[in-house]
């Protein structure tokens, strides 16, 4: 079982990338470092945003003393990526985005999978969670000091 974070768009990676490692310390698990493998172009290009989350999972997950798998899925396909999810038994899938409009289009992609694995009749597992990740607004920041632990 574990965590999988979904890599590949852009900065968003940092809060995703941040969050399952949290998550990981807390239960325990591995994280699945998931990121989209783009067909060989005939020339290489620079360091794509992709290469940039996988680092930074590894390096922070090294830092964490938090075990990662890395998968990378060879299309955009939601089959594909519901068959890695059965397959590794993933529980929570964490996805990242910069700001509330990429966050709403990651939330209908999300919706697709979790439709696909409420109609899958080979998903085993009671729950699975996905969740996007974006930068703390000012509210949540002021609501976080204001929390009170007794």
């Amino acid at each position: 079982m574990g965590i999988a974070v979904l890599l590949g768009d852009g900065d968003g990676d940092r809060y995703a990338v941040l969050h399952a490692i949290a998550l990981a310390q807390r239960t325990g698990e591995v994280i699945h470092g998931i990121h989209r493998q783009p067909p060989a172009p005939p020339v290489p290009p620079p360091a794509s945003t992709t290469e940039f989350g996988l680092a930074l999972l590894l390096r922070q997950a090294g830092v964490a003393k938090v075990p990662v798998r890395c998968h990378a899925l060879t299309g955009d396909s939601v089959k594909e990526l519901l068959a890695l999810v059965r397959t590794e038994r993933i529980f929570c899938l964490i996805v990242g985005a910069v700001d509330e409009a990429e966050g709403k289009r990651v939330e209908r992609r999300l919706s697709t999978l979790r439709r696909e694995i409420k109609g899958d009749r080979h998903w085993s597992m009671r729950s699975f969670w996905a969740v996007v990740t974006g930068p703390w607004s000012e509210e949540a920041m002021a609501a976080a000091h204001n929390v009170t632990t007794d």
